[in-house]
C-alpha cells in the first residue's frame, strides 16, 4: 500500500467533519475490554456496536444488541409491548416463551393423537 497524501489526509478530514458528529466517550477501565469483545461477538467494529445500540434505544429497544426483528415485526411487537404496558426485550422474551410451551403442547399431542390412532386400529 502507498504512502498517504496529505492532500488524502486533508479530504478525508474534510468529509468528516461535513458528515459526522464527534464526540469523547470515558468509559471506567476495564470497560473498553468488554465493549471491544461485545462488538466482536457481533462481527461489529466497536463504533457500529455502540451505533447500533444507541440506534436501537433510542427507537425504544434494548440497547443490548441490534434487532434480528424486520421493521414490520419490530412495529407489531412494540405495539404489543405498549398495549401490555412491559418493556420490548419483557415482552419479545415471553412470547418466545409462549412460543415454546405451544410447540411443545403440540408435539405432546401429535404424539398422544398417534397413538390414539394406532390403538384404534388393533
Amino acid at each position: 500500500m502507498g504512502k498517504i497524501s496529505k492532500a488524502q489526509i486533508k479530504a478525508v478530514q474534510k468529509y468528516e467533519k461535513a458528515n459526522y458528529d464527534k464526540t469523547t466517550l470515558r468509559m471506567p477501565k476495564g470497560k473498553l475490554d468488554e465493549l471491544r469483545e461485545a462488538a466482536d461477538r457481533e462481527s461489529l467494529s466497536i463504533n457500529g456496536y455502540i451505533m447500533a445500540a444507541v440506534d436501537l434505544a433510542l427507537s425504544g429497544g434494548s440497547a443490548s444488541r441490534p434487532s434480528i426483528l424486520t421493521e414490520a415485526a419490530e412495529e407489531t411487537a412494540k405495539e404489543a409491548a405498549t398495549a401490555a404496558g412491559v418493556p420490548l426485550a419483557d415482552w419479545l422474551t415471553g412470547a418466545i416463551e409462549r412460543a415454546a410451551v405451544i410447540e411443545a403442547e403440540g408435539r405432546r399431542l401429535t404424539r398422544e393423537l398417534a397413538a390414539f390412532q394406532v390403538k384404534g386400529k388393533e
